[in-house]
C-alpha cells in the first residue's frame, strides 16, 4: 500500500500534524540554541525539533543525515503512532520529490479550510532551490492568428464566459508562464488604482467557489486591463452582471464583473492599464465592487498567489503552474526567502527587503503579533 500518495487526506494531514509539532516546539528567535544537541536516544521532543532550521538552512536538495538523525529521534518517544511514524516519513519524503510532486503538495494544502502556511513555505522554498529547466511560453502579440494565444486555445468565443472543456487542459503537465514581456512591452497593471481593500479572497465561501478576488469600488470607478490582449466578452453574462474578459499574450485570461458601464466591446485590443469598464454591482452583488478572476484554459486561479493586493503589483514575473486533478499549483519562479536568524523582528525583516509589515503578513499568512523562530522561512517579494 502506498502511504504517501499525493492526494491522500491522510498525506495532507499528516503534513499538517508535523507542521503543529514544528511550529510549538521549536525555539524562539529570540533564545535560540547556541549548539544544537548531539542526539542520544532522548525522548526530548523539543531537542528532536529544535534544530530544525538550523540544519534545513545548510542542507542540499537531498534531506541530510542529520536531519534524518533528528527526525528519527521522535521515534524513540514512548507514544509515538503509526500514524506519526507515516507522518516523519511522509515529511522526510518532500526533500526526494521532484518540483511537479512539491507544486502539488503546495496546491493541495491551500485547499484546506485552515491553510498551513509554514508547511507551504518549506515545500516552496525547496521547490526555489531546483534548478530545473522548464520551457517558458509567451504567445507574442504578432501570432499568425489575431488573437491571443490561439495556439494555447484554438478557439475565439466572444458569447460565453466559460467556453472551454476540461480537455483542454487533460494533457497538461508543468507550465511556465512569463507574465510580462518588456521587449513587447507587455506590462502589468493592477485593476483599480488606489484602491486595494481585499473583501473575499479565493476560495470556498458559503457553500460554493469563489474564484475570484472582491476588491472594494465607488460606483464609476475606472476598472483597467491588467495586462495587453484582446477583449473576448463584453457583456452581461448571469450572475456576473456586466463582465469584461480579456485574453492576454501571456496565456492568461481575466475576468472584471459587476461593471456599471462597458468602456471597450468584443474584438478590441487593450493595453496595460487601458480602462475596460467603470465599476458597479450589477449582476449578484450585495455592494458595489470588482469581482476579479484570472483563468488559464478556464480553470480559475488563485488571484493572490500571483498578484501582491496590497503593493497592487505582481509578486513575480513569471510563475509555474503545475496541473492537478482539477487545478493548477502555482509556483512564482522568482520567488525569495528570508530565513529567520537570532533577534530578528517583522519590522527588522521588512525595512531589509523594503516591504510592509502587511505585506509579509499577508504572504506568509500570521499576525503582526506573531513569534519568529529560528530557522523559520519567510516569503519576501522579489527586489525590483
Amino acid at each position: 500500500m502506498q502511504l504517501f500518495t499525493l492526494y491522500s487526506r491522510n498525506a495532507i494531514l499528516a503534513i499538517i500534524a508535523f507542521t503543529t509539532i514544528f511550529t510549538s516546539n521549536i525555539a524562539k528567535a529570540t533564545d535560540p540554541p547556541t549548539n544544537p544537541p548531539t542526539y542520544t536516544g532522548s525522548k526530548d521532543t523539543t531537542t528532536a525539533l529544535v534544530v530544525y532550521g538550523s540544519i534545513i538552512q545548510n542542507s542540499n536538495s537531498s534531506i541530510s543525515n542529520e536531519m534524518y538523525t533528528y527526525l528519527d529521534s521522535i521515534l524513540d518517544l514512548e507514544y509515538v503512532t503509526n500514524e506519526t511514524i507515516e507522518e516523519i516519513a511522509f515529511c522526510k519524503s518532500l526533500f526526494e520529490k521532484d518540483e511537479k510532486e512539491l507544486s502539488e503538495i503546495s496546491d493541495s494544502l491551500f485547499q484546506l479550510d485552515k491553510i498551513p502556511f509554514a508547511m507551504i513555505n518549506e515545500v516552496n522554498y525547496q521547490l526555489s532551490k531546483r534548478d530545473e529547466d522548464i520551457p517558458m511560453a509567451f504567445t507574442i502579440p504578432y501570432d499568425d492568428s489575431p488573437y491571443p494565444a490561439n495556439s494555447i486555445y484554438q478557439s475565439w468565443n466572444t458569447t460565453r464566459a466559460h467556453p472551454y472543456s476540461l480537455d483542454l487542459s487533460k494533457n497538461d503537465s508543468i507550465i511556465s508562464l512569463q507574465l510580462t514581456d518588456e521587449n513587447n512591452f507587455c506590462d502589468y497593471q493592477f485593476p483599480l488604482r488606489g484602491r486595494n481593500i481585499v473583501t473575499s479572497k479565493f476560495g470556498w465561501r458559503q457553500g460554493r467557489n469563489h474564484n475570484g478576488y472582491d476588491i472594494d469600488l465607488e460606483v464609476w470607478d475606472p476598472v483597467r486591463s491588467s495586462f495587453a490582449g484582446v477583449v473576448r466578452v463584453s457583456s452581461t453574462v448571469g450572475h456576473y452582471g456586466r463582465l469584461v474578459v480579456v485574453r492576454h499574450y501571456n496565456g492568461l485570461e481575466t475576468y472584471y464583473a459587476h461593471l456599471h458601464r462597458f468602456k471597450v466591446k468584443t474584438g478590441d485590443v487593450v493595453e496595460a492599464g487601458d480602462i475596460i469598464g467603470l465599476g458597479g454591482s450589477s449582476g449578484r452583488s450585495t455592494g458595489s465592487h470588482l469581482h476579479y478572476e484570472i483563468r488559464h484554459k478556464g480553470i480559475p486561479l488563485d488571484p493572490g498567489q500571483i498578484v501582491d493586493f496590497k503593493e497592487e503589483k505582481l509578486i513575480s514575473d513569471n510563475i509555474v503552474l503545475s496541473k492537478t486533478k482539477w487545478s493548477y499549483g502555482i509556483i512564482q519562479k522568482s520567488v525569495t526567502f528570508h530565513l529567520v536568524k537570532r533577534g530578528e523582528y517583522l519590522q527588522k525583516i521588512a525595512d531589509k527587503y523594503g516591504q510592509s509589515i502587511d505585506t509579509l503578513c499577508d504572504l506568509n499568512g500570521i499576525k503582526r503579533n506573531s513569534v519568529l523562530k529560528v530557522g523559520q522561512k519567510l516569503q519576501v517579494l522579489p527586489s525590483q
